[in-house]
This record gives structure tokens, C-alpha cells and sequence, in this order.
């Protein structure tokens, strides 16, 4: 089958979000940053299947399998590669290049003027956005230059947002894009253009004497434009946005987002502004992972293209009463998509570029870091506004601050975020669940935030349930057994090991099924409960080895946060030495076991008289491969 470009391959597969797809074939369950549910590879009851967002991936601790969004569409849909990156590509309304091979004539002559268009749409964005910058240099856009030096924008800031200047003119872009040999067809399309309703054959520039802001999708490539007028008492919308198109979609893009994504996990959050004009005074303080949307409210489909680059946000929207309303709004839409919210509380008329202009970059860098709790911001306006200590007051509130709290999907941070604000009402926490399981009622009847409905308000338990991975029909060995009381006892080792220990090495006795559910539990942030989960497993319980390990450890003596401060590193160091130690003997074994089989079937194989010189080869490999493993434990023990 033909191979599809690059270039379309890489935009499904930014499109398409790992935890939504797999989210329509099962039911998955958030646990701290990744996702879990019983793998649909094999049979199971509880869950072990691991679904990533932020790597894009998932793996399954019990059968192994993994993959990223394309391989699991393989194997759920029975596709090969190309037909599971064209089904994604039906799902996300992106538009494969037909091969030119495939298809009538016919076919394959609109394909290609499909393509051919597209291309051309991308290069008369991109000239013109050249353009809209030169124009800002010439003698008719002084004006505009005086607006930027009154706004503080310097030309680094220029430079790299690439701000222009559309002249005050009818016809000049129309001239331009004909001049560059571009039909006038193609800039009506792309928004260049507009024309009357009554005479659709007369066409004129869309933006006129107005600063330029090019959009870019998150590939860095020039999809619209957003013009702003000069003149504050100015009879005109403040901005005219490119209209929707084939390239251009106002509610899946992000003013800034190609600049921004790269500075996200340096800062550990993206930063949310309301226009284009905070966004850049953002990236002059140094917070360069500032985005905005594009003058509209914020949407689903924008928290998704931001969770699948970060966990969380800050929003840093004006500080009016349309800001404080729209940043209420946004937070629930984040939270929905399961991303952690913040929110700068600015002073009252303040936005993040008058403050940048007035105070300078460390008041807004300053502003940022006391950024509220979501929720605690939701709180403490709805208490400016009503009397908290009134009882209708303190009703009004609730009503105030429960949508906040029930768009977050977490039913344990729900149940927390209830007790925290029956605390700060002085109420009694049932009231507040009461409440809160009241609205969720009326949003289930009203068919609005199902999602958030579905999973009821209660205390979480307090352990998490065990994900299982294997059958396991025999006892483990005393490597095993020390790696399971390591890894079981102290993080840091446990946390090794997911890197260090590949799983083909943990054999299939109760001892290794333990020590995988001690990974799982790690792997999904839940390390403290890992114990709890052993123990919570019936089938492991009655295995001495594991009941023992669980009990005490033989390492003890060694416990970082027991030893005095001087022998921690030297406790710690030990520590990872002894399941180094470990994994080199799982090594070995595995080793070992190939090497008896191997002489098996090479003495077989000369009994049958049939051909040994690949089994001879592999045998003297692996040979070769036990000595080296031996002779670095040595090293390793003799310069202890």
C-alpha cells in the first residue's frame, strides 16, 4: 500500500489524543497524570492497562503490550498502518493527500488540485505575513509604529511575533497577492479578501489600516490573521479575525501555542491570557509559555491541544468583571479536561500588559506566583459577593463555587474540595455533598455535564484496588525476594526499577506477580499504597515470601529517613547497589536458562544430524554475554 507523506502523519498524530481515542473503546480511570483500565489484549478484572498523556502511549503490566495511538488503532480496529492513520484522520475531519496511484483519473486530478491548493493556501499566508511586515516599515505606517512604541513593544517583540501592518487601503493586499501570481479566488478563501453579499464578483481586503497578529497552528505555520484598529474611539470592531476556513479553525488554535509549548515543561504549566497584546508583554517578563485564544470563549477543543503538552495551567485573564466571569468559565472547561487550574488574581482593571507597562516584568512575574487555587478563586469571589456568614449567604456561595468543584473529574479531589469549603462556611460537610449531588442531578436531567455526573460524590477508600499482571505458578528465588522488599519499602529503588528492570526478567512465580504490582502501583503515582494493595490480594497474601516482605524488611537498617544525616547518601547509595545486585542475578538466570535450552536443542539437532552452525553461534554469544555479566559484578564488588 502506498505511504502517506510525513507531513500528514505527524498532523494525525498531534491531533489525536492518545486518551480520547482509546476513551471510546474503554473505560478509564484518571490516577494522578495517567489513566488505567482492563486491558482489551487480554482477560482481566481489575486494571493494569496504563494509558499515558503526556508521552502519548499506553502498556499494559499484565500482557505487555504497547503502543501509541496509531498501534492501538491497529489492533482494536484488525488495520494495518496506513488504514489506521486514515481512520484517526476521518475522526479528527483532517484531509489525507490521495496517492496518486489509487482512484479514477478523475480522482486522482481533484487530489491533486486539493493538495496543490492547500500548498498554495500555506505560501500566500506566509507572503503575506512577510508583507504585513515590510508594510510596517514604510512611510504610511507611522502611525501604527507610534501605536506599537505607545505600547511598549520593542522590536525583539516585533521580530518575533511577527507584527505588521495592514494599510489603509481597499484594494493594496488584493494587488499584492495577484502581483505574487495568486488568484483572487484563493485569497477569498483564505480571508484576505471579503466581498458584498450582493455582489460577490467585487472583492476588497478584509484588513485595513489595522496591526497585524499572524496566527500560527501548532506547527508554527501561518494560518489567519488577527488585525487590531489604531484609534481608540474608533467606529469599528477592536479586532477583525481571519474567518473560519480549511486552514484556519478560531476555536482548535492557540495565539502563541508554537512559541509556547516548547517553555511549558520548564515552567511546569501553561499560562492562559485573554488577548494577543498580554500574551507578548508575558513572553518580554520571561514567561514564555503564555497562550491565548483567539477573542472568543475557550474551548474543549483547545484544553485538549493544551493537555496533551502539560497538567496545568494558569489563567492570567483581566481583572475586571468580564475577566473574572470568563476565567470562572475557562477553569471548568480545563478542569473538565482534567487539567490542574490556577488562577491570577490581577488588581481590578488590570490586565497582564498594562501591568508588564506600569509596573514592569517583575510585578507580573510576581503576580503569576501568587496565582490562587482554582476553586479557592471561584470561593473568595463568590464571598466578596454574598454574605458569608449569613445562611443565605453561605447557600449562595455554594451554589457559586459547586460547578467549579464538579467539573473536576476526580471524585477524590471532589470529595477534599467539598470538605475545604464546608470548612471555610462553617457547615457541616453533608450539606455540601447533599448540594453538590443535588446539582448533579439537575445537570444530568438538564443533559449537561454528564461527564462530570457520572461518577457520584463520595469519601475515596482509602487504598487503591491492586493491578494484577500474572497466573504464577511457583516461588520466587532470594533475588526476587529482595528486589520485592527494596522495591516495596523505599521509592527510590522502586522508582529504579521501572526504569532499570525490563519486565521479560520477572519470572512467573507469586513473588514476581507482587513485585509488578508494586511497579503498576508506582508507575500510576501511587506508590505509598503498594503495600496496602499486596495485601488487599488474596492469592498473594498466602505466600510467605510476600507476607514476610510486607511485614518487615531485611533492609531496614538501611531506611534513608531513619539513619542520621550524615549516612543518608551513603544509605541511599547501598540501597541502589543491592537491587543493582539483583537485577544482575535475574540477569544471569535468564542467561543461564537460554544457555541450558540452547545445548538442548544443539545436542538434538547433531543426534538428528541437522545443521548446529546458528545454534553453535548463538550459543558462543550468549556465552560471551554471561562472562561479561560476571566479570562486571566482580568489578562492581571488589571496588566496594
Amino acid at each position: 500500500m502506498p505511504r502517506l507523506p510525513e507531513a500528514t502523519i505527524e498532523d494525525v498524530r498531534s491531533r489525536a489524543d492518545i486518551v480520547e481515542v482509546v476513551g471510546t473503546r474503554l473505560q478509564l480511570q484518571r490516577r494522578g497524570s495517567d489513566y488505567w483500565a482492563c486491558c482489551p489484549f487480554h482477560q482481566e478484572k481489575t486494571p493494569s492497562f496504563k494509558v499515558s498523556s503526556s508521552r502519548q502511549s499506553y502498556y499494559c503490566f499484565g500482557c505487555h503490550q504497547s503502543g501509541n495511538v496509531f498501534t492501538f488503532v491497529q489492533q482494536m480496529e484488525n488495520l494495518d498502518f496506513v488504514e489506521a492513520v486514515r481512520f484517526l484522520a476521518r475522526r479528527y475531519g483532517i484531509v489525507i493527500p490521495e496517492p496518486s496511484d489509487e482512484g479514477t483519473p478523475e480522482e486522482r486530478q481533484a487530489a491533486a488540485r486539493r493538495r496543490s491548493e492547500k500548498e498554495q493556501s500555506y505560501e500566500l499566508l506566509a507572503q503575506m505575513a512577510r508583507w504585513y511586515q515590510h508594510r510596517l516599515t514604510l512611510p504610511d505606517a507611522q502611525a501604527a509604529r507610534d501605536y506599537v512604541a505607545g505600547r511598549g513593544l520593542d522590536a525583539a517583540a516585533v521580530e518575533a511575533f511577527g507584527i505588521g501592518y495592514a494599510p489603509d487601503a481597499w484594494d493594496a493586499a488584493l494587488r499584492w497577492c495577484e502581483q505574487l501570481g495568486f488568484a483572487r479566488e484563493l485569497a477569498l478563501k483564505v480571508g484576505l479578501l471579503t466581498s458584498r453579499e450582493e455582489d460577490p464578483s467585487h472583492c476588497y481586503d478584509r484588513f485595513r489600516d489595522r496591526l497585524m497578529f499572524p496566527i500560527c497552528d501548532e506547527h508554527g505555520r501561518v494560518v489567519g490573521f488577527s488585525g487590531r484598529i489604531l484609534q481608540a474611539d474608533a467606529k469599528t470592531a477592536k479586532y477583525v479575525n481571519s474567518p473560519e476556513s480549511d486552514l484556519f479553525h478560531k476555536g482548535r488554535l492557540l495565539y502563541g501555542f508554537h512559541l509556547a509549548r516548547a517553555h511549558f515543561r520548564e515552567h511546569g504549566q501553561a499560562l492562559i491570557c485573554e488577548g494577543q497584546l498580554d500574551v507578548i508583554a508575558c513572553h518580554r517578563a520571561g514567561l514564555d509559555h503564555a497562550v491565548c485564544s483567539q477573542g472568543t470563549a475557550f474551548t474543549e477543543m483547545q484544553a485538549q491541544l493544551l493537555r496533551r503538552s502539560t497538567e496545568a495551567v494558569t489563567l492570567a485573564f483581566d481583572g475586571d468583571a468580564a475577566g473574572i466571569k470568563a476565567a470562572v468559565h475557562t477553569l471548568e472547561i480545563l478542569q473538565r479536561a482534567g487539567l490542574r487550574v490556577k488562577v491570577a488574581a490581577l488588581p481590578e482593571g488590570e490586565d497582564p500588559d498594562g501591568l508588564f507597562r506600569r509596573q514592569g516584568p517583575a510585578a507580573l512575574r510576581a503576580a503569576m506566583d501568587q496565582a490562587l487555587d482554582g476553586v479557592a478563586f471561584v470561593y473568595h469571589q463568590a464571598a466578596r459577593q454574598h454574605d458569608a456568614k449569613a445562611p443565605q449567604g453561605k447557600a449562595a456561595v455554594v451554589q457559586e463555587v459547586l460547578p467549579a468543584v464538579l467539573s473536576i473529574d476526580d471524585p477524590v479531589a471532589r470529595a477534599a474540595y467539598a470538605d475545604w469549603l464546608a470548612s471555610q462556611l462553617q457547615v457541616p460537610p453533608a450539606a455540601v455533598v447533599q448540594a453538590m449531588q443535588q446539582l448533579q442531578r439537575e445537570q444530568s436531567r438538564l443533559g449537561q455535564g454528564a461527564a462530570r455526573a457520572a461518577a457520584p460524590v463520595a469519601a475515596a477508600p482509602a487504598t487503591r484496588p491492586a493491578l494484577p499482571a500474572f497466573e504464577m505458578p511457583r516461588a520466587g528465588d532470594p533475588a526476587l525476594v529482595a528486589l520485592l522488599d527494596l522495591a516495596v519499602h523505599f521509592e527510590c529503588v522502586a522508582q529504579e526499577l521501572l526504569e532499570e528492570l525490563p519486565p521479560e526478567l520477572i519470572p512467573e512465580v507469586p513473588v514476581g506477580q507482587a513485585l509488578n504490582v508494586v511497579l503498576a502501583q508506582t508507575a500510576a503515582g501511587e506508590w505509598s499504597h503498594a503495600a496496602d494493595a499486596l495485601t488487599g490480594r488474596q492469592d498473594l497474601v498466602v505466600c510467605p515470601e510476600v507476607n514476610r516482605v510486607v511485614l518487615d524488611s531485611a533492609y531496614k537498617a538501611l531506611d534513608p529517613e531513619k539513619v542520621a544525616d550524615a549516612q543518608r547518601d551513603e544509605a541511599i547509595q547501598k540501597l541502589h547497589q543491592a537491587a543493582s545486585d539483583c537485577v544482575v542475578f535475574l540477569r544471569l538466570a535468564a542467561l543461564e536458562q537460554r544457555l541450558r535450552q540452547i545445548t538442548q536443542d544443539l545436542a538434538a539437532a547433531e543426534g538428528a544430524g541437522e545443521p548446529v552452525e546458528d545454534l553453535m553461534q548463538l550459543l558462543t554469544t550468549l556465552s560471551a554475554e554471561k562472562r561479561t555479566l560476571v566479570a562486571a559484578r566482580r568489578a562492581a564488588q571488589s571496588s566496594r
